[in-house]
């Protein structure tokens, strides 16, 4: 039922602009190519990144067993804008998506070679690790950004701001089948991931390979958030509050909570993403700004209404 019911909504997101219905059946003219080029695939391209960046939030927050752990603990958005600023501010800004996702793959490299070290595994190694290089990137950025001419500092600041500005399905063909994939992937070592957020003794006496179980959800969360940011830049608090929402309203096993956790991460986003489109009309606001604005409010009421845990 509750599919059903968000199907429905993200229906209503894609036909409904806030002062008119449009036409599904109008495949025509002006009015086809804004539903099924821009609204549809917006939509959709928002329930995608919002169900996965929920997804990897509640993942590294398992993992590394720390509340405030979002998809961008690791340092993947800080070194993905850090390889968009430099193609922007180089002029080459049809390259940005590509140079996004290939700098958001360098921490997984550093990550992994502490995971293949000798001495002994800590995941607060690996944490301040990514904690480091996520400074070290934004540093860098920063740099760029005064250095930049007008133009380009507009184009770096929407980037790093978030958008779902996109024009046709190609970014969709990529990321539906890459999602259905991470999907099936994280389910397979989900039971893995639930013992190991319990404690590492606690895993190891279970049987669980600590640092493989490390390797394979750092592996494939890392390489979900990269294709993310390279669609539509670091869109932030939508990995934080939607883990701790779920958790707080569904008594559920943790293993059990995949599915809620990425429908209500997409839908967030969505919802996001169709408040940027429609408050103001004669100007586009990046999602990043919405889910901040309607995102910090809405956690500090669940803070104050229910029990943290």
């Amino acid at each position: 039922m509750k599919w059903a019911l968000s199907f429905f909504l993200l229906m209503l997101f894609v036909f409904f602009d806030g002062n008119e219905f449009f036409n599904p059946f109008n495949l025509e003219g002006n009015e086809g190519l804004i539903l099924y080029q821009l609204r549809l695939s917006r939509t959709v391209l928002a329930f995608l990144v919002g169900g996965i960046l929920a997804l990897c939030g509640h993942t590294y927050q398992l993992l590394f067993k720390n509340d405030l752990a979002s998809p961008f603990t690791l340092g993947v958005a800080s070194s993905s804008s850090l390889g968009a600023t430099l193609v922007i501010f180089w002029g080459l800004s049809s390259y940005v998506a590509l140079a996004s996702l290939v700098f958001s793959l360098l921490p997984a490299f550093a990550l992994f070679y502490l995971l293949n070290q000798k001495s002994g595994f800590s995941s607060t190694k690996v944490l301040l690790a990514g904690v480091i290089i996520s400074y070290l990137c934004s540093s860098f950025v920063v740099l760029i950004q005064v250095l930049s001419p007008g133009e380009s500092l507009r184009e770096i600041l929407f980037w790093l701001l978030g958008d779902l500005n996109i024009v046709g399905h190609d970014a969709l063909y990529v990321l539906v089948p890459s999602t259905i994939l991470y999907l099936l992937l994280y389910q397979r070592q989900a039971t893995s991931l639930v013992k190991v957020s319990v404690g590492e003794v606690f895993a190891t006496n279970l049987g669980v390979d600590i640092k493989k179980t490390y390797r394979y959800y750092i592996l494939i969360t890392t390489v979900m958030i990269a294709l993310c940011v390279s669609v539509c830049g670091p869109i932030g608090f939508v990995g934080i509050i939607i883990p701790h929402l779920v958790r707080m309203l569904l008594d559920k096993r943790v293993d059990k909570m995949t599915g809620d956790i990425f429908l209500y991460g997409g839908l967030f986003l969505a919802f996001c993403e169709y408040c940027a489109q429609t408050l103001l009309v004669t100007f586009h606001i990046p999602v990043g700004v919405i889910t901040s604005l309607v995102g910090a409010p809405f956690f500090i009421y669940i803070l104050l209404r229910f029990n943290f845990r």
